[in-house]
């Protein structure tokens, strides 16, 4: 059972974080059938308040998962120093990477759904959204919260198939 299909980055997600599958997609379901009106109900994985845990949580590291009764997707938010990653209902995700720009003319001359999110983006450590490497819809310079950013749209691969992951490792099975 799982509610609602999710993004290869959020499976990556919850493997590194060693999350079970099964787990999260039966608490999220019940948390959405507890609260059916409550269209905002959220899986807190990381942060203040912890619904599922994953270590280290504060304000400036901070993760959900939030089921969209509008499109029927799982949708993955998380919030970390050095980035945001957000999916949402449309289908379409947002990287925020902070403190990184590029020069205009090449955000303005990115050709749309051509290249992948690791032709452009390289870190020193491998990010989940690094691995799942969607295709890059559009990209821009901005300033986010007095920080400058470098804002990438994502096209995320949705699949009810990642819920039964497993990242190069063992596989898990219920």
């Amino acid at each position: 059972m799982s509610v609602g299909p999710i993004t290869h980055a959020c499976r990556v997600f919850l493997s590194r974080h060693r999350l079970y599958p099964g787990h999260v997609s039966r608490a999220l379901f019940n948390a959405r059938k507890r609260d059916h009106n409550d269209r905002g109900r959220r899986l807190q994985l990381q942060g203040q308040s912890l619904d599922y845990p994953i270590d280290h949580g504060d304000e400036l590291n901070d993760a959900y998962l939030e089921f969209h009764p509008g499109s029927g997707n799982t949708l993955l938010k998380v919030k970390r120093r050095r980035y945001w990653y957000r999916e949402h209902g449309n289908g379409l995700a947002d990287l925020i990477v902070f403190g990184r720009q590029l020069p205009e003319v090449v955000c303005l001359g990115l050709d749309r759904d051509r290249y992948r999110l690791t032709h452009l983006v390289e870190h020193e450590y491998d990010p989940f959204y690094l691995k799942s490497d969607p295709l890059v819809r559009r990209m821009r310079n901005a300033e986010r919260h007095g920080r400058t950013a470098l804002i990438l749209t994502l096209l995320p691969t949705w699949a009810e198939e990642h819920w039964g992951y497993s990242d190069g490792g063992e596989i898990w099975r219920e």
